[in-house]
């Protein structure tokens, strides 16, 4: 009897993981949209998922000189703006490895596009928003905006790494200045 219901449990997730994995385009699109203004996060391989279910080609192939670049036939609305070009950009800094999605308004301003995302300068002209664990980024770019969303760059982690570095640091320089 046991053995019966372990079969029908594995099924079950089976079932459930092969419905996940197979999102209809409504539902990849969603997830995309939701991604791509940071409101969720996801890895590249899901990312490059969501895109394929809603029909995009890969225009440019990710590799250590550049970011992978798709194109959807249908756009995906960010901010109520349509988007048809999306980048996969694998990235690391100080704190460790991220990843980052971003999508091109063509032929929208840099100010347009902060409008309607909410997104204003900082001192330095950067335009940069952070959402949850994640920065929503606004550069302009030939004519037309880039948006991304840099994932998982504040994680709890990274934040004890970065308090440690910056305490150690801070001590090697009180302990350099006694002697």
């Amino acid at each position: 009897m046991k053995i019966k219901q372990l079969v029908v449990a594995i099924a079950a997730v089976a079932v459930a993981a092969a419905a996940q994995a197979s999102d209809s385009p409504a539902v990849a699109k969603a997830k995309l949209e939701k991604v791509l203004t940071c409101e969720q996060g996801a890895d590249p391989e899901e990312v490059a998922t969501l895109i394929n279910t809603l029909g995009g080609l890969s225009i440019v192939q990710a590799s250590p000189l550049s970011d992978a670049e798709y194109t959807v036939p249908n756009p995906v609305e960010l901010f109520g703006r349509p988007v048809t070009k999306i980048s996969i950009h694998r990235g690391m800094n100080a704190d460790g490895d991220f990843n980052e999605y971003g999508a091109l308004f063509s032929g929208e301003s840099i100010d347009t596009v902060a409008k309607i995302a909410g997104i204003t300068p900082d001192a330095a002209g950067t335009y940069r928003k952070e959402v949850g664990g994640h920065d929503l980024i606004l550069r302009p770019e030939a004519g037309a905006t880039y948006i991304t969303c840099a994932n998982d760059v504040r994680t709890i982690v990274k934040t004890i790494k970065r308090t440690a570095k910056n305490v150690g640091k801070a001590i090697n320089e009180a302990t350099t200045k006694k002697e």
